[in-house]
Order: structure tokens, then sequence, then C-alpha cells
């Protein structure tokens, strides 16, 4: 059955598979044993090499201390890591840098997908209700917190849940700030790809972003957008100092007429020591304090990490309670060793990456900031797709060094389609079309 499947089929799935399996709840609850499964099928061609075998080797490294000295320490978290970072690396390699037009087309599927939904519960929410229960329970997941559960139905295209029905557009994805994180990355690969925000799919994924009704990710947008107009060669000096006036300007108005970004961030504000104190977390500012508190009560922890054992690294007796700052949490589970070294890899991707695609470097470092102010809201880098960002830059570096003599030429570098990557061609076509 296999060899009737092109091999862009195959790219296609493994890249949404290793997007669900770390952002939609069904296929994190099912699919990554899919993912194996359609990896294992393809053994011949997957690639393992040296350097990002290095990078594998080392978290596994970090990961055996953590086990071998915190008691208690889970062997089930160790292992499903090692893979993470095992199966982030085979689709990395398997799918090169075509990963980027590819997940361009996947997040572009989905958010036009999600455009009636988000409708349809602001016009009539009761017949939204009606539809969300018209699924199987085969596609509802769960959660609890705090004695309390919340049903995920998530039939693949979407996630219903309780932000849908408050009016955020989820996308597939478990919570409206991670379908608006990926809306921003979908943006960084269009800038990179077609050196342009607001083509076709990029005013589809501006409305996407605006949808969710995230404040990180308006912000981290808004820097995105800020950061194109300053770093643009079609934009003289004088209309950029003008245009970040506005935006500056424009943001102000906005945050003090838009009741929902002002209240949102006083409230995470306000709401800082009952989170701390009732509940042990809850909230990002809340989390982050915390994390910051258990880093430091040794010095080993701020150097080495506890691991991400949540037996381990959460404090008090709620092992359940919610963290959800995800930079002070790869600091408190990895140290600040590691935390170098993993956006050191991540700037090295955006920076190679800009070197190929022939866009400014800044770009490497604005991508990062954007990375870090995303990830104060929810714990993203340790999933399976953002691990794939660290390996990404090995092979950026390898086409940006690539000859006619090593046999394997790069994709190519704009409107001019060449016949070694073919499948590379045709979304490249489609995205600048």
């Amino acid at each position: 059955m296999f060899k009737t499947i092109s091999e862009n089929h195959i790219k296609y799935l493994l890249v949404f598979l290793l997007l669900a399996i770390s952002c939609c709840p069904f296929f994190m609850a099912n699919g990554f044993y899919i993912l194996i499964a359609v990896l294992l099928l393809r053994f011949k061609k997957l690639e393992v090499r040296f350097l990002p075998s290095l990078v594998i080797v080392l978290a596994a490294a970090f990961e055996f201390y953590h086990n071998y000295n915190f008691h208690g320490y889970e062997l089930w978290v160790t292992r499903q890591i090692i893979f993470y970072f095992f199966v982030a690396m085979l689709v990395a390699y398997y799918v090169k840098l075509e990963f980027l037009p590819i997940y361009i087309n996947i997040i572009y599927f989905f958010t036009l997908i999600s455009f009636p939904f988000f409708l349809l519960v602001h016009i009539n929410g009761g017949l939204a209700h009606t539809v969300s229960e018209l699924f199987p329970k085969f596609f509802t997941r769960s959660i609890g917190f705090y004695d309390t559960n919340y049903d995920q139905i998530n039939p693949i295209v979407y996630n219903f849940d309780v932000n849908y029905f408050y009016g955020r557009n989820n996308g597939p994805f478990w919570e409206p700030t991670v379908f608006a994180t990926l809306l921003v990355i979908a943006q960084m690969f269009n800038l990179f790809t077609t050196r342009r925000l607001f083509n076709k799919k990029g005013i589809v994924f501006s409305l996407g972003i605006l949808t969710t009704l995230s404040t990180t990710c308006f912000i981290a947008y808004f820097l995105l957008i800020v950061s194109y107009c300053m770093l643009s060669e079609n934009i003289k000096p004088g209309v950029k100092i003008a245009l970040v006036f506005f935006a500056i300007a424009g943001g102000a108005v906005l945050f003090n007429k838009a009741p929902f970004l002002r209240e949102k961030i006083n409230s995470e504000i306000d709401g800082i020591d009952e989170k701390v104190d009732k509940y042990g977390g809850d909230s990002r500012l809340a989390s982050a304090i915390l994390d910051l508190k258990e880093i430091t009560q040794k010095d080993i922890y701020v150097l080495w990490g506890k691991g991400s054992s949540r037996n381990i690294r959460i404090g008090g007796i709620d092992k359940t309670v919610l963290r959800n700052c995800g930079d002070t949490a790869l600091l408190v589970e990895w140290g600040i060793f590691y935390f170098i070294f993993y956006f050191g890899l991540m700037f090295n991707t955006f920076f190679q990456l800009a070197k190929y695609f022939k866009v400014s470097w800044i770009y490497a470092i604005v991508f990062v900031v954007i990375f870090l102010f995303v990830g104060f809201s929810e714990v993203f880098f340790d999933l399976p797709f953002f691990l794939g960002f660290l390996f990404l830059g090995f092979i950026a570096y390898n086409y940006n060094h690539a000859t006619s003599r090593d046999g394997e030429l790069p994709p190519p570098l704009a409107n001019e389609p060449t016949p070694h990557f073919p499948a590379y061609d045709k979304m490249w076509l489609e995205i600048n079309n």
C-alpha cells in the first residue's frame, strides 16, 4: 500500500504527526506510536548524523543524571524525553528544509477550517455545542485539575473545549495561545520562504492570530511586524520611523480600548499571591516565581536542573498543579548550561535559515526573542515539534555549504524551480502564488 504513496505525502504526514503529538489533544494521547510506525516503515531512508546525535547523547546524559540523583524520578520520563529527541531528529532529517513550506501549508489548511467553527460559536453558541456533541466519544480527552474534569473534543480538525465556548479559536490544538504561537511560527517561515508577511497565506495567518485573542501572541506578532518593517530594504528610513511610531501608538490605544488585553494582564499580576499560596502555580507569573524559587534552593539545581519528573521538580504536595511558564520550566528542568545551549541551537537554526533564504541575520535574534516571549505563556520546549528546531540548523548549515560536487543541491532560493527537489518546487510555487 505504501508504495503508492509519494514521498511528498510521507513528508506531509511526518510533519503533521510531529506537530500533532505535540499540540493536538487527540494525538497527544494516541499519536506517538503512529509516528514511530511511519518512521519504521521508511527505515531505509532515515538519516542519523554525528552532530545531531551528540545533542541527543547530551540530553540523555542530563536525563540519566536526573534519574540517578533524584529518588522517585520515573524512568518512563527519561525514556519519553530521549524518544522525543530522537523522533524530532529523524523527522527533521527526513523532511529537511521542505519542513518549512510543508508546515506553512498544514497550518494554512487548519486555519481555514477553524474560521467556520469560530464564527459559529459567536453566531449561535447553542448550535456550536450541538455540533461538538456529534463526534464520537473516541475523540474526547478528559483532563483534570483541582478535582474538576474538562473535556476536550478533538476530532483532529478542531478542538472543542471551554476556551472555544468562551469565543476563542483553538484550531485543532489544545489551547488558543498554542494555535496563535503556531501561526506566528508559520509567519516566520512565510517571511523566510517568500520574504513577505502579507501575501495570501500571511493575511489568513494574521486573521487567525486575531481570532485566538491571545495577548502573548498579539505582542509577539507585533514584534515580528515591527522587525519586518525595520529590516525591510523596500521601506525608506523615514517611513520606518513613522511606521514604528504609529505601531506603538496603535498598540497603546488597543491595550486601553480592548478590555480583554488590559484586564487579562492586570488579573495576571493581581492574582499572583493567591496563585502562589493557594495553588502553587496556575498562572504564568506565579509559575515563574515558584520555578525560580525551586531552582535556587541549591546551586547544583541552577547548573544541572531538577529534571522533568513532576515528582521532583514541583515543590509541595500538589504534583498536578499547573506550572505553565515554559521559560522557567526549561531552566528548572535542565539548568542554566542546557538553557543556553538550547537557545544557542535555536539561534543557529534561524541564523542558518536566514543565510540560506538570504534575509537579514538579525531575524535570528528577533525569532529567538519571540520564542522566549511565547514560551513564557506555555510549556513548549520539551515538545517534539519544538525539539525539531534544534536540528534544522544543522540541515540548513549543510545546504549553505553544499556544492555540486557533494551531489546534493539545496532547494531553490527564489522562484527558480530546479529538478532536484520536485516536491519542494511545487510547494514553493504554491506559496509564491
